[in-house]
């Protein structure tokens, strides 16, 4: 999804500086030089070993692939051609092998689609811009443009692809228009008819760069001014009324980038007889017209004869680098709040280019998509949940600077960390959503400006999981006291005496004396002495009590013998005999706990034993 970004939800500007690389094209040297950005901005040299930096006679345009993989340079001598390049893990370059699918006419700029898929490079001496499909490896395949599909005005050098992918612009430096071209499907072009409307309104347009939301082209033009075109919705365009001083630039304008944010536009130009390098810095409003913004001292100059040429922002849109032709340097800036500019000190060799890097050298790494990966620990309604996004990560270069959550009951949770908690009010199954945000600010939308992507963001960036919350568990403990067992559902006391159960499960009991013993009750949770039926909506306990009573007889002259020690046996209607064994028995000769008048014998067996006659002659 390419970013198509209001001014007013602009993306803010992070605080933090991830690494990137920083490519330059040396018009004299023939060559590459590849730096890698530290974390207050400066720049250091990544070392390229043998030929591995080498392109074609006059490099002048630069472009990286959306996914940081690949360089593509235009050698801009006559008969020359695209030099490709691999970009490896550190930041160094490989040649990639091409052919004669990469040499033709005299290429000078360079823009990638924002998909990957298509590069497209003006020709200064044919006049057209000729596009090529990028293959899997990086080489290139041109693609076919009949008739005159690909023909541009004269001298095209700029050139800039709009950010849904859907337009292309050239900027013809001799003829001082603008060409516009539909992007096909395959890539091919077919040009779309601009009339006046096409007419930047200076002499010798150079650069061009469009807003991240699509909606504003900027073309600078050899009048000393940068001029600001409305891009409709068919890809044709329409001036924008900018008077004086509100677009002028220094002398001999030629490069222009605009931030990632869309809030700021910047121009390479001199002033004076020295030829002093300056920056022109500008607000970029809503209507797309500009704003000067001030620049005090020397805070936008970069030397003497400096000569700035190609400049880029980088993703984080916290740094400005300037490439200049006359001191063989760049020249890095912070950018403020305000999109003010501040020089940051970056001593040879630490900036020093190849020979000569000319107009539109310069071009800085694509940010990736981060990825969001989280995993949960669900609880109860009424308890917190967790969640760990720790395994969430960021491309090489960049951490992760943000977490925000959607918990999918209405409850969000901006910029809430890797490792929140949420309470749920209720039992369900929840989508639960995490986006993750690096420190340059990319997450799952593209920001592109016209040659090189900014950011390449995706749908990795964002990830969803279905989180179940189910009622609490709830603990049922039996407690048995005598001779006996209670079963139910994972329950067989004495043994499993606790089992858990979900809230609202209806448990069954049931009590079984041990032979020879009678169930005397339930308690707790149940009573009496039928069945016992426990609806679990809260931890509960049931007791059950078992004796070890004989049968009793049911006529007298009954003889009834204990079977164990500490048994209660009871006689009944009188005549009986009753014989305790094994000690500390209780015998009743009549009801059961109804002690009556003892008078008869007492016989008991293994001592310590209590009889209680009753009524009768009971021996």
């Amino acid at each position: 999804m390419v970013c198509l970004l209001p001014f007013a939800v602009a993306l803010a500007i992070p605080g933090n500086a991830p690494a990137s690389e920083v490519f330059v094209s040396n018009l004299d040297s023939d060559s590459v030089s590849v730096f890698t950005t530290t974390a207050t901005g400066s720049l250091s040299p990544i070392p390229c070993p043998g030929t591995n930096c080498n392109t074609g006679q006059d490099p002048a345009g630069v472009a990286v692939s959306p996914n940081g993989q690949f360089l593509y340079v235009a050698d801009s001598a006559f008969s020359g051609g695209i030099s490709p390049f691999r970009v490896n893990a550190d930041g160094t370059l490989s040649p990639i092998a091409c052919g004669t699918n990469c040499t033709f006419g005299s290429p000078f700029g360079l823009a990638v689609s924002p998909n990957g898929k298509f590069l497209y490079a003006t020709e200064t001496l044919s006049p057209k811009v000729t596009p090529y499909a990028i293959n899997a490896d990086g080489s290139l395949t041109p693609i076919p443009c009949s008739g005159s599909n690909c023909s541009t005005g004269s001298g095209p050098e700029g050139v800039a692809v709009s950010p849904n992918g859907q337009f292309l612009y050239v900027a013809n430096t001799s003829t001082g228009t603008v060409s516009p071209f539909a992007i096909n499907a395959d890539g091919s072009l077919t040009p779309i008819t601009c009339g006046a409307g096409c007419n930047p309104g200076g002499a010798g347009p150079v650069g061009v760069a469009v807003t991240p939301n699509g909606k504003f082209l900027y073309v600078t033009n050899g009048s000393g001014r940068v001029s600001p075109f409305a891009i409709n919705v068919d890809g044709s365009l329409s001036l924008i009324a900018c008077t004086a001083p509100n677009c002028n630039t220094g002398n001999s304008p030629k490069g222009v980038a605009v931030s990632p944010n869309g809030q700021f536009l910047y121009v390479t130009g001199s002033t004076g007889s020295l030829q002093l390098g300056t920056i022109s810095p500008f607000a970029i409003n809503a209507d797309g017209t500009l704003s000067p913004i001030p620049c005090p001292g020397s805070n936008c100059t970069t030397g003497s004869g400096a000569f700035p040429q190609g400049l880029a922002v980088s993703p984080s849109g916290r740094f400005l680098y300037v490439a200049n032709s006359g001191s063989s340097t760049v020249s890095p800036f912070a950018i403020g709040t305000t999109g003010a500019l501040t020089p940051i000190s970056c001593t040879a060799p630490n900036c020093t280019t190849g020979s000569k890097p000319g107009i539109q050298s310069l071009a800085i790494s694509p940010d990736q998509a981060p990825s969001a990966v989280f995993s949960s620990g669900p609880a109860p309604p009424g308890q917190p949940t967790s969640f760990d996004a720790s395994a969430s990560t960021a491309a090489g270069g960049q951490s992760l600077a943000r977490y925000d959550w959607d918990f999918g009951d209405g409850t969000t949770a901006p910029n809430g960390g890797p490792s929140p908690a949420h309470t749920y009010a209720a039992t369900g199954t929840y989508t639960v959503a995490l986006t993750v945000t690096d420190d340059a600010g990319c997450s799952t939308t593209q920001t592109f400006t016209g040659q090189t992507m900014s950011c390449n963001g995706g749908s990795g960036a964002h990830t969803t999981n279905q989180v179940t919350i189910t009622p609490p568990a709830r603990a049922l403990i039996i407690a048995v006291a005598g001779p006996g067992t209670v079963t139910g559902s994972g329950i067989s006391c004495p043994g499993d005496c606790t089992e858990t159960y979900a809230d609202g499960t209806a448990v069954s009991l049931s009590a079984s004396p041990a032979s020879g013993a009678t169930f005397d009750g339930w308690g707790g949770a149940c009573s009496g002495t039928g069945a016992c039926t426990v609806t679990m909506s809260a931890d509960k306990a049931v007791s059950a009590t078992f004796n070890s009573k004989s049968l009793r007889p049911t006529a007298g002259n009954d003889t009834v013998t204990g079977s164990a020690a500490g048994e209660t046996i009871c006689g009944l209607l009188g005549n009986d005999v009753i014989n305790g064994l094994g000690g500390n028995d209780i015998l009743f000769g009549d009801l059961c706990n109804v002690k009556a008048r003892l008078s008869g014998a007492q016989a008991g067996a293994g001592g310590n034993d209590t009889l209680d006659g009753g009524v009768g002659n009971d021996t």
